[in-house]
């Protein structure tokens, strides 16, 4: 039997990674770093050397949010912060071809998923306004402010407490870090999921698992990012953090996963193994509290509601 369909929209929110007009903190350059000689408009130069235009690739502050079916049952739930790679947009990507919210109704878990838009079909890492101090705990705050609307909230606070889960696939790997490392979550990360993304950040990534005891971290791999989940390892090992390298058959808290999988790189967000990973992992996660606030536990008739619009 197919579970239900959750409710997928999409807010506009100034606490969107872009627009982004500031520094990089690598760097110590502006972020526009170039002018177009044809037109005038400003250009990023990536750290591969490519140059995209501002209006084209940095000016979207979409950010997509799925509230699972399965928060119909009331148990308070948990957000699931999914940054894409390259390539991406929200409708044609997230939603199309990696089916991220359809991963996430398929994961019989309590979730809201919230996935900002990040460069806009680039080949480009950068986090935008996430590179700043606290930016990733603004977003979820107007996440939280706006999902407590839908769901009857007198007071959203609730959901600006409840446990963060961050996932990325691929060149979405960056802003993760990012978030991990200066974005105000860290004491409510409850674990997170690498598809196919250990391009870089080791050390930030093995630091964190050594500080966060009793969070997952579960990374899949290809050949693409075979080297960087690799070093990953020997990271962990310098820390005295234990990982295998098989597919857990349950995923607790402080277990720590390196899976190494033979599917192409494009296709492992969808295929895995196994297929749909995402949402297969956070249904082997035992990261749900059982009981965030009474507020979300007794409001059934809410969530039921919701998912019929």
């Amino acid at each position: 039997m197919s579970r239900a369909a959750g409710r997928t929209v999409t807010l506009r929110l100034p606490s969107a990674p872009f627009p982004f007009d500031g520094v990089v903190p690598e760097t110590g350059q502006p972020f526009f770093d170039a002018t177009d000689p044809a037109t005038g408009e400003r250009l990023h130069t990536t750290a591969q050397g490519t140059r995209y235009a501002e209006t084209r690739h940095y000016r979207d502050d979409r950010v997509l949010v799925h509230v699972a079916a399965d928060l119909a049952a009331g148990p308070a739930p948990v957000l699931v912060v999914f940054f894409h790679g390259h390539l991406s947009v929200l409708a044609r990507d997230v939603i199309g071809r990696m089916s991220i919210p359809q991963q996430i109704d398929g994961s019989g878990r309590a979730v809201i998923l919230i996935a900002p838009q990040l460069a806009v079909d680039a080949m480009d890492s950068s986090p935008g306004r996430l590179w700043l101090p606290g930016a990733l705990a603004r977003l979820l705050d107007d996440v939280a402010v706006a999902c407590g609307r839908w769901l009857g909230l007198s007071d959203p606070e609730p959901l600006r407490r409840a446990p963060v889960v961050l996932a990325a696939f691929s060149g979405g790997y960056k802003a993760l870090a990012m978030g991990l490392d200066r974005g105000g979550v860290a004491d409510r990360v409850a674990g997170i999921i690498l598809l196919d993304a250990v391009f870089g950040a080791v050390d930030r990534f093995a630091a964190w698992a050594a500080a966060a005891p009793r969070a997952f971290l579960a990374a899949l791999y290809s050949r693409h990012t075979r080297a960087g989940t690799l070093a990953l390892a020997a990271a962990l090992d310098r820390h005295g953090v234990a990982w295998s390298p098989a597919y857990p058959e349950a995923l607790a808290p402080s277990a720590r996963h390196l899976v190494p999988c033979a599917t192409p790189h494009p296709a492992l967000p969808v295929d895995g193994p196994p297929r749909h990973p995402l949402g297969d992992l956070l249904r082997r996660a035992d990261m749900l509290p059982r009981q965030l606030d009474a507020a979300l536990q007794h409001r059934p008739q809410v969530f039921a509601a919701l998912h019929k619009n």
